[in-house]
């Protein structure tokens, strides 16, 4: 499944990224017109906040979340709920968060290059064994202190998603 989030929804679309899903974001030079023409061109589900926005995207029978909430994890359960959508941990940490591009696990022999031309901070580079590279923007990635926090977030939504699976299928 792939995403357009309008500029309002910045911070959906990295997360949408950290989680795996091919989102592009629409940094505000783009004009709605030019948003419904891509999400159509390239069969992405639009993630907008924008009433108007919505009401054409429907009027254009495109896929559409229509985003409510203004705080994070609500945003991302709006999303998955309404697209039925479940985590898959396989997907984790396959899309840079920056540009949208693929992200691949270095060799031993491309970390220490990259550690070598000091592309890697030397504590991560003692801390971790697994370093990861964007081959679009070539960002690196590792797990880290930020990493188990994003970690903490996925699992708490991991859990609701799990916790309204539930009370679905075992309705009191």
């Amino acid at each position: 499944m792939k995403f357009l989030c309008d500029q309002m929804l910045g911070t959906l679309a990295r997360w949408l990224r950290l989680l795996g899903y091919d989102t592009l974001f629409s940094k505000g030079e783009t004009s709605d017109e030019e948003l419904l023409e891509l999400a159509k061109k390239e069969k992405r589900v639009l993630i907008t906040r924008d009433k108007l926005m919505s009401h054409f995207a429907r009027k254009e029978g495109l896929r559409l979340v229509k985003i409510n909430s203004s705080n994070l994890e609500e945003q991302l359960f709006e999303v998955m709920e309404e697209l039925k959508i479940e985590l898959d941990r396989d997907l984790f940490l396959t899309r840079c968060s920056l540009c949208n591009g693929r992200i691949r696990k270095l060799s031993e022999e491309e970390k220490e290059k990259a550690y070598n031309q000091k592309l890697i901070p030397e504590g991560a580079h003692l801390s971790t064994n697994e370093f990861w590279l964007c081959e679009r923007c070539g960002k690196y990635y590792w797990v880290g202190s930020h990493w188990k926090k994003i970690e903490e977030k996925i699992k708490e939504l991991e859990e609701r998603t799990h916790e309204k699976t539930k009370r679905i299928s075992n309705p009191k």
